[in-house]
């Protein structure tokens, strides 16, 4: 179980921080010290993402000799871009702080640098010896948990700091997190179905899956309550009143969508049965 989590919180940290800083270049400019927190909160959340990765390393002080096989492993490409992601986020921290806008060529630089390491991430279950996790369903989780996470955590950060936001910076955030919340839930389906159907480990792990639906569903009403329906209310109560009554209701859904999510990656590590199991 310690393994499990430790993949839950390693991939939801990485995909929020990378959700934070790609919603951060194509949303309106935020203010100065805005731009600043919402940097603060993305390296955080990566700095913390990149040490529960060395606590599922089996050897953290050989991990460097991963990164000789860039042309071979995604293990060894994802390690590449997640360094150059943060070490970017942080050369653009320096340069915000210094007076630079957030949105820059230097904020998109990080961005698609996070984007590569989500592909490399889903790309090393494509080589993987559970079955059931090398399917189309873990890209789009992975960039749907991005999505989610990295809009609603943005927007949360800069609702009680931004004055004078301009109505399309929530509109644009909350339109990503509701993409990232749905793609998920439309492809659970196809992913059961395939699961079904496919190998005896991949029949498995649909078996543990059916016996752990309550849980499975309630994930995914989490993330459909806290993308869409708590964030629609905090868009209504901030067209008509402003910041300061949206904000619990951001607040909420964030937190839906928080749980969801944990559940639901939980379940995607806990049912994944070894092919050997399936002999």
């Amino acid at each position: 179980m310690g393994d499990e989590w430790s993949l839950v919180l390693f991939t939801l940290l990485a995909q929020t921080s990378v959700g934070m800083i790609a919603v951060s270049q194509f949303t309106p400019e935020v203010e100065h010290r805005t731009g600043l927190l919402v940097l603060r909160w993305a390296i955080g959340t990566m700095a913390a993402s990149l040490l529960v990765s060395l606590t599922h390393l089996g050897d953290p002080f050989g991990a460097y000799r991963a990164l000789y096989h860039v042309g071979s492993s995604w293990l060894s490409r994802e390690i590449w871009c997640a360094s150059g992601f943060f070490g970017l986020s942080l050369l653009l921290y320096w340069q915000v702080h210094k007076g630079a806008r957030l949105r820059s060529l230097l904020g998109k630089a990080a961005a698609i640098f996070g984007v590569l390491m989500l592909i490399s991430m889903s790309f090393i279950y494509e080589e993987t010896s559970v079955y059931a996790w090398s399917t189309a369903y873990t890209h789009v989780t992975f960039f749907g948990a991005a999505a989610a996470l990295g809009a609603l955590a943005y927007s949360a950060v800069i609702i009680r700091v931004q004055a004078d936001t301009p109505v399309a910076l929530y509109s644009r955030a909350f339109a990503a997190g509701a993409v990232g919340a749905g793609l998920q839930l439309l492809s659970l389906a196809p992913y059961l179905a395939a699961l079904a159907a496919g190998s005896v480990s991949m029949q498995a792990t649909a078996g543990l899956l059916y016996r752990h639906i309550w849980l499975l569903a309630a994930s995914q009403l989490l993330l459909l309550a806290g993308a869409i329906g708590f964030t629609f209310m905090a868009w209504d109560k901030y067209t008509v009143k402003g910041s300061g009554a949206a904000a619990k209701w951001l607040y909420l859904g964030l937190a839906a969508v928080i749980t969801g999510e944990l559940a639901s990656r939980y379940l995607f590590y806990a049912t994944g049965v070894h092919t050997m199991l399936g002999h």
